[in-house]
């Protein structure tokens, strides 16, 4: 069975993505979380919050939402893995038609 899709569109104006936080960073970002020989099942993000009272998953949205130019605050939620470094984020509101893969890996790595 083939990893799940690191980039996942359930409907035309969201997106989901399969994330690996590494909490209590320097600074919120993007950055490479696997070797290049083994199959991407994950994006790492870095983020300046400690994994306390759900403060890295709030960084966590508030950072995912920033990338995307997503303002509403309930646009952008841990739909699995809230209490783990495994975490699927979905962005809605998004305009339609305006994100393919290709834009959203130059956003994500606009972000590193």
């Amino acid at each position: 069975m083939p990893p799940p899709p690191v980039i996942h569109f359930p409907a035309p104006s969201v997106i989901r993505l399969s994330l690996h936080a590494k909490p209590g960073a320097r600074q919120t970002r993007f950055c490479d979380a696997l070797p290049s020989t083994t199959p991407l099942t994950h994006l790492a993000v870095q983020l300046a919050a400690r994994p306390v009272d759900g403060e890295a998953n709030d960084e966590l949205c508030r950072f995912v939402g920033g990338v995307f130019g997503v303002r509403r605050r309930g646009d952008v939620r841990v739909v699995r893995g809230e209490r783990s470094r495994e975490k699927t984020v979905q962005v809605e509101g998004l305009e339609e038609g305006r994100w393919d893969e290709a834009r959203i890996m130059d956003a994500i790595r606009a972000n590193m």
